[in-house]
């Protein structure tokens, strides 16, 4: 954000600005270890965004097999081959807001990783179902046998989501709240963790059963009926 959009004010728990209010969703060392504590006792793998290097040092001692790298340092291309070049395990790129030469960069990167998740991402909030252009994702499982193809939601409820599964994504990025308030700045794009998040959940699981498989084969429930 520059500065400007920072000072701004902005009404939340964490204070009057817009500053005070990004600075407050920072997680600090120990919300992080909460994390990982609960995630371990729950059987859930999880990983971060990283933002800044410094960020990426502080989640590294953690050891994650995972590490997002977002849309919104897609500018910051030091800081994303260095990431690259220094992480050997699954890397998650969102690319929204973003352009074919971002792509053609980070395909051509000199890199270490085990897996790369290329997620296809529109950063509107929300965005409009005109502008989804799932057809991205079919692009990006055509690039190569280490990089998975998926969908970074920021459209409302679970239509893009359940299409993305038909388009080819095997990862799909949801934001999700804690009931409604008046201070999250992208709240209607995200679902109630509680009252939305399950159903979504099913539907995404519905999508994958009626996806089916591309082997061709004659199912037990086939009969000629003539």
């Amino acid at each position: 954000y520059k500065s400007e959009k920072l000072e701004e004010p902005y009404d939340s728990p964490f204070g009057k600005t817009f500053r005070d209010y990004r600075i407050a969703l920072e997680l600090t060392n120990s919300q992080i270890r909460l994390i990982e504590k609960y995630c371990k006792q729950l059987d859930i793998k999880y990983f971060f965004s990283a933002l800044d290097f410094k960020s990426y040092k502080k989640l590294k001692v953690l050891e994650p097999y995972r590490i997002k790298l977002p849309s919104t340092i897609s500018m910051n291309r030091d800081f994303i081959s260095k990431v690259f070049l220094d992480f050997n395990g699954e890397i998650v790129v969102s690319t929204g807001m973003s352009d074919e030469s971002y792509l053609n960069f980070i395909l051509n990167q000199k890199s270490n990783y085990s897996k790369l998740y290329l997620l296809h991402c529109i950063s509107s909030y929300p965005t409009n179902i005109f502008n989804l252009n799932l057809e991205m994702i079919k692009r990006y499982s055509s690039f190569s046998k280490k990089i998975i193809p998926g969908y970074s939601s920021h459209d409302i409820g679970y239509e893009g989501s359940m299409f993305s599964v038909f388009a080819g994504a095997r990862m799909i990025e949801k934001h999700i709240k804690l009931g409604n308030t008046k201070f999250a700045h992208f709240d209607e794009t995200a679902l109630d963790v509680n009252l939305e998040f399950g159903e979504f959940i099913k539907m995404i699981r519905k999508a994958e059963i009626i996806n089916g498989s591309s082997k061709k084969k004659i199912l037990k429930g086939e009969d000629h009926k003539y």
